[in-house]
């Protein structure tokens, strides 16, 4: 005997079924999120958050129309076919939802990780600008500020210009040891042995001064290197690396200049001591001041002396330059 009884279209797995649309709706939102936020994010960073939105609202529409019709022709249209709409309703505010929230959750880390970004690039200026001043290596602040890439930056960033430092230091610290400034000075040759002592000096210097070049330019290189080594992301690495390269290619020859022309300090104080070794007995000292007893001893004296004022007023501009090459970078 057969009941033939009408019997109301049951909702038990349509609901199952709606459940499952908003699981297969969210996944899809997640994969899609990447996506999305690189499509929104300069729209809000330019103060576009109307367009913004609307883009949103659009995928999320989308994505709801393509889930619930799927789960509509193969469920709800023979389980539920008068919640249809109210269905696509439901996926579309979780959809819409996840989207908004998603994409605020990310500004709002963006916003965050910026604020960091600034107080980072306050702290690293600070260390870069060390480098253009009479600093030591304990006078960087070495604790990092930031987290996540920036930090890891940060803590690379100070770490190099500490080494930097320390070498200047090292390179100073070797010339002190020869006697410098001292042996620049020419008056004090009061003797055949102190003059011998002070072009031996002098040369020394000049092999410090190359040595210490050599190694400025090998941290150089090593510090693209350890650039290339550190733990942050793929996108943020190939950006730093390109801005290195490009700091080094605005830099790197007024860097070598700079080594040049300290060597060349004391290589015309060298040619000094060589024509005052040369000038035996035609020159004396009177105060502070050298007198020469004929005119082209003098002569070629000043024009050592001219070139030493030209070359560490070159320096003084080089230096001033990359100063500002520096904080301009920087402010960017």
């Amino acid at each position: 005997m057969h009941d033939f009884t009408n019997h109301k279209p049951t909702t038990g797995n349509a609901i199952w079924a709606l459940v499952l649309a908003i699981v297969a709706a969210l996944v899809w939102t997640l994969v899609g999120l990447p996506a999305e936020i690189h499509e929104v994010a300069p729209l809000m960073q330019n103060g576009r958050a109307s367009e913004a939105y609307g883009n949103i609202i659009g995928h999320g529409i989308f994505q709801a129309a393509v889930v619930w019709a799927i789960a509509y022709l193969v469920i709800f249209r023979h389980r539920a076919p008068g919640r249809g709409f109210l269905y696509f309703i439901i996926l579309l505010v979780v959809v819409i939802g996840a989207d908004v929230g998603a994409v605020m959750f990310v500004k709002s880390a963006a916003e965050n990780n910026d604020r960091e970004m600034k107080n980072a690039i306050a702290e690293m200026q600070a260390s870069l600008g060390a480098l253009n001043e009479s600093s030591s290596p304990a006078d960087v602040n070495v604790t990092v500020t930031a987290q996540g890439d920036v930090g890891v930056l940060e803590s690379a960033t100070k770490q190099f210009v500490v080494l930097l430092l320390t070498d200047r230091k090292n390179y100073l610290d070797e010339l002190k040891a020869l006697g410098y400034p001292d042996f620049l000075e020419a008056r004090t040759y009061t003797s055949d042995d102190e003059l011998a002592a002070a072009r031996q000096k002098l040369k020394l210097a000049r092999k410090i001064t190359s040595k210490y070049a050599e190694l400025n330019g090998w941290r150089i290189t090593e510090m693209r290197a350890t650039l290339q080594k550190l733990p942050i992301g793929d996108t943020t690495k190939r950006q730093v690396i390109v801005g290195y390269d490009d700091a080094i290619a605005q830099d790197g020859a007024m860097r070598v200049r700079m080594w040049q022309l300290q060597d060349s300090i004391f290589a015309e104080h060298e040619q000094i001591a060589s024509l005052l070794a040369h000038s035996e007995g035609n020159w004396h000292v009177r105060g502070k001041t050298i007198i020469f007893d004929n005119d082209a001893d003098l002569s070629s004296y000043n024009a050592h002396i001219h070139n030493l004022a030209t070359i560490r007023n070159e320096m003084k501009s080089l230096q001033s330059n990359a100063r500002q090459s520096l904080n301009g970078r920087i402010s960017k």
